[in-house]
Formats: C-alpha cells, structure tokens, sequence
C-alpha cells in the first residue's frame, strides 16, 4: 500500500513539475508581451508628441504664408492703384513739344551777338588803319587784308600792324605812348620766326610796311625804345619807401624824392641812396 501512495506521490508531483513548468513559460511569455506592449505604447506617444509639434510648426508657418500673400495682395492692389493714378495724370498732361523757337531765338541772339562783335572789331581795325594811312602807310590796309587772307601759310602767330595790337584805355598813357614810339613801330607786322620774316619781307614789300622778328627779351630792344626800369610812385607811395625794395624795386621817383636801391655782389646786402625831387 505505502509503495503505491509513493508511486501516486511521484506520478503527481512531476505533472505538478511540468503544470508549474508550463504556467512560468505562460507567465514569462505575458510578461515579456506586457513590456513589449509598453515599449510599442511609449514609442507611440513619443511619436505622437513629435508628431504633434511639427503639425503645430506646419500650422505656424501656414499662418505665416497667409499673413505674406495678405501682404502681397495689398502691395500689389496699392502698385495697381499707383499705376492707374499714373497712367491718369499722364493722360491729363499737355503733349511735349520742345521750344524750338526759343532755342532759335537764343541762336539767333548769339549770332547777331557775334556778327556785332566781330563788325565792331573790323570798324575799329578799319579806323586805326586809316589812322596809319594819315601818317604815310598808304597800302597799309592792303598789307593788313594779305596777311589775314595768308596767315595758315605762316608757322606762327603774326601780329600787326603793331597800332591795331595795343588797347591802352587811359588816354594820358596812349598820348604818352604815341609821342614816345616812332611811327614805324605803329605800322610794322611782328613774326615770331625768322621764316615767316623772309615770308612777309618778300610779299609785303610791295606795301612798304616794317617787317620785325621778335627773338624774346632782349635788353637791345629797351635801349633803342629808351625803356628803363624806373618806377614813378605817388605821395604815399613815398611814406612807405622802405618796402620798394621787397618787390624787387630798385629805381623809383615820388613827387618828393627819387630813391635808389643797390645789392651788394659779395654780402648780398641791400643800400639805399635819395636824392630830394625839386619842382621846376
């Protein structure tokens, strides 16, 4: 009896084993298919909370494209309405026409401004020439008309005669010029190389009028017009003497008295020496 209450005991405990056995396979399984099902569940909400601020974003920036096409629109209504404004007030202004006779008359004024100019010139050279005729230059204005009609043959500038060249506006100076330089002068053509010279000399001499070559400054020219360099001052020009010689003075008369100025050629000093001016 007690061999077979063992033997029952052994059959019932390994069927116990393997139910035992089997419930923890069972419960393994569940519990591995509970994490499972947790881990799937907090992957669907962590997508679903991303999922959430991109369409958040999405509706952001949607709201943003909105507010930019309002913006457009208004531009492009306030550019039409701008337009249409423009196109009216060009339709209401006058057709352009340019001023032309204004612009002919301006022309014109210039024209005729020139045309007295240049009569006022030829009048004046006119009378001077005739003036030189008076003094014995008798195909002086036939020399004068040869020159200009020939002057591109000639390598420079020619000028003359020497009357119709000086504009001295003080009347005082002109009459101390006209009894100072010989009549000669007034009449003669002045070249500024020695071709043109030969030139005028040959096809001038038929006029008989002074042909002068002027080589530059030439200390000759001022001793034959008798030219020093003297100046002439006045009271207070006198009072303020000392200060001549800064400007390179060296010989100057005042109604008073008549200063001189030396420098020395060794120190470089600079004496001075007056001599009282006595009325005559």
């Amino acid at each position: 009896m007690l061999r077979g209450f063992i033997k029952d005991r052994s059959f019932w405990q390994r069927d116990h084993k393997k139910v035992k056995t089997k419930q923890d396979s069972g419960c393994r399984k569940v519990s591995s298919q509970i994490s499972e099902n947790a881990k799937e569940r907090m992957e669907v909400l962590e997508m679903e909370c991303h999922m959430g601020v991109r369409v958040q974003a999405k509706y952001v920036e949607m709201e943003d494209l909105r507010k930019q096409e309002e913006s457009r629109q208004l531009r492009f209504l306030k550019a039409k309405e701008d337009l249409l404004a423009a196109e009216e007030e060009l339709a209401k202004l006058p057709i352009f026409e340019p001023p032309r006779n204004d612009i002919i008359n301006f022309l014109m004024w210039n024209v005729l401004k020139v045309y007295h100019w240049f009569k006022d010139m030829e009048s004046k050279n006119t009378k001077l020439l005739q003036a030189l005729r008076y003094i014995g230059a008798d195909r002086i204005l036939e020399a004068y008309n040869w020159s200009q009609e020939h002057r591109n043959e000639l390598k420079k500038e020619v000028y003359g005669p020497v009357l119709i060249e000086v504009n001295v506006q003080n009347l005082k100076h002109a009459a101390y010029l006209e009894q100072h330089v010989p009549n000669y002068i007034w009449k003669s053509f002045i070249t500024q190389d020695t071709d043109d010279r030969d030139f005028l000399l040959q096809n001038l001499r038929p006029f008989d009028v002074p042909i002068l070559n002027y080589l530059g400054d030439s200390s000759g020219d001022r001793i034959s017009f008798q030219i020093s360099d003297e100046f002439v001052g006045t009271h207070e020009t006198d009072q303020r003497a000392d200060e001549i010689s800064k400007f390179r003075i060296f010989d100057l008369w005042t109604p008073e008295n008549h200063y001189r100025w030396s420098v020395s050629r060794y120190g470089g000093h600079i004496s001075a020496s007056v001599e009282a001016v006595f009325r005559s």
